[in-house]
């Protein structure tokens, strides 16, 4: 098993040792009997129905439907791991502060906290390349996109004078749901993603094909008084998937987005330095310096916290005045929106990130990725499709979501997990930003374990 697998058992080992004795069955019927997923699946119903947990040696490792195959989706784990599980360096500053500050752990949006101040600190001088920022914090990314799509949107009037701009198969905030009061436009409230906006929101293909007809759609917008609020993964998308959006599709769309004086939300909850070219994504795809490509709000999550719980939202002062001048209500907040153990852990990161200037060293170990799982389409070609994604943000794409099921179902066993994307035929395997060759090679090796047998599988039964 691989370090980092080793040590996600090792933490779902020790937060099981709350579960009370309870068996996977027990804990699966009171789940169907007090969780809202019980009848409400989450995540798109990527799911199977009545899925249940599965352990294995006393770890929770996927979920099992009504088919004899399990399901691994290590997406949380995999994508907040940054500087490795139990970073010594992180869990040192979090000890040191618990020990100072004993009995506090979360801190109330009204309340001022000096760690949560010198967070915001540490975010404002990193994006003052990109312009001139302030912070709000959140508990997630979800909530760190509401409170940017809701900020955006009350600087340019409100919703009624707001054209939403989404990408195919984005992420987009939780729900929308501090707007969701004044809004009565269907599609707003109630799903994940803002590809759910269909009665309002223009959606631009991944691939730039609808380009020219987005643009049209956001001018005509533009006429009837409202203005572009465009949301995008910053260059690499995510739940997606991890696929590369053209250069020249983003530079496109944040220059018509400036000149129609909308707003522009990167997304770096999952990008962040694993663009492997600068801080941002947009380094990877853009003009700092070119003030059309610069964002009016970036957000933050993941691996900001190191598998801590904590979201940042940063928005441009321009926005921000114009919100306080305007007369619809933008401020928004998670109640309890500053989780001092995720504060401490996101400044410690800041600094790793820094210090070393890990996006480089992110683009030296993705090659080396590349590199090594180059040939694994012709060498494995009932399984593989193509390698995807770039920097830190790279897996594969097999040829059928049931062929990453069984994937999914296998990798334990070969020491490696993964985190599913796209339409389900995708395996994400994101590197962390403090990745090393011997990481790199470990991986690949089990890669190659999984794709092989499952090879062998396909020929037998062929």
């Amino acid at each position: 098993m691989s370090g980092s697998a080793r040590e996600i058992v090792q933490f779902a080992r020790d937060a099981d040792s709350l579960s009370e004795g309870m068996s996977p069955e027990e804990v699966a019927s009171a789940h169907d009997a007090v969780s809202v997923g019980g009848l409400v699946y989450p995540w798109g119903c990527q799911y199977p129905p009545r899925a249940v947990p599965e352990w294995r040696e006393g770890f929770r490792v996927g979920l099992r439907g009504q088919d004899p195959e399990s399901v691994l989706d290590a997406h949380q784990c995999i994508l907040s791991m940054s500087e490795g599980w139990g970073n010594p360096r992180i869990e040192a500053a979090i000890r040191h502060f618990r020990e100072r500050y004993q009995g506090v752990d979360m801190v109330d949006t009204s309340q001022l906290s000096p760690q949560a101040i010198l967070l915001l600190k540490e975010l404002k001088d990193l994006l003052n390349p990109y312009g001139d920022f302030r912070g709000l914090l959140a508990s997630s990314g979800s909530l760190a996109n509401n409170q940017a799509i809701a900020l955006c949107m009350a600087s340019l009037g409100g919703e009624e004078r707001t054209q939403m701009v989404a990408m195919e198969g984005g992420y987009g905030g939780r729900d929308l749901a501090t707007n969701a009061m004044l809004c009565t436009a269907p599609g707003w409230t109630g799903d994940t993603t803002l590809q759910s906006l269909a009665a309002k929101a223009i959606r631009v293909n991944r691939d730039g094909s609808n380009l020219d007809q987005a643009l049209e759609q956001m001018r005509k917008a533009y006429t009837e008084g409202r203005s572009p609020l465009w949301h995008t993964e910053d260059g690499i998308q995510g739940v997606g998937g991890f696929h590369v959006y053209p250069p020249e599709l983003m530079r496109a769309l944040a220059e018509e987005v400036t000149r129609l004086h909308g707003k522009k939300i990167y997304d770096e909850v999952q990008t962040f330095v694993r663009n492997s070219a600068g801080p941002l994504g947009m380094d990877l795809w853009g003009d700092r310096n070119n003030p059309a490509h610069r964002p009016d709000a970036v957000t933050f999550a993941k691996g900001l916290g190191n598998g801590h719980g904590i979201g940042a939202t940063m928005v441009s002062e321009d926005t921000l005045r114009a919100v306080a001048a305007g007369r619809k209500p933008g401020n928004t907040f998670d109640t309890f929106s500053q989780p001092l153990d995720g504060i401490v852990a996101a400044r410690m990161v800041l600094r790793m990130v820094l210090e070393k200037e890990q996006w480089k060293n992110v683009a030296a170990r993705s090659a080396r990725f590349k590199r090594q799982t180059a040939d694994f389409q012709k060498r494995y070609p009932d399984v593989v499709a193509e390698v995807v994604g770039t920097g830190g943000m790279v897996g594969l794409r097999l040829t059928s979501p049931a062929m990453a099921i069984r994937a999914l179902t296998l990798a334990p066993q070969k020491g490696v997990i993964f985190a599913k994307g796209g339409k389900g035929d995708i395996l994400r395997t994101s590197l962390p930003f403090s990745v090393t060759d011997a990481f790199v090679d470990e991986l690949c090796g089990c890669l190659a374990d999984v794709m092989q047998e499952l090879q062998q599988a396909s020929e037998k039964s062929a």
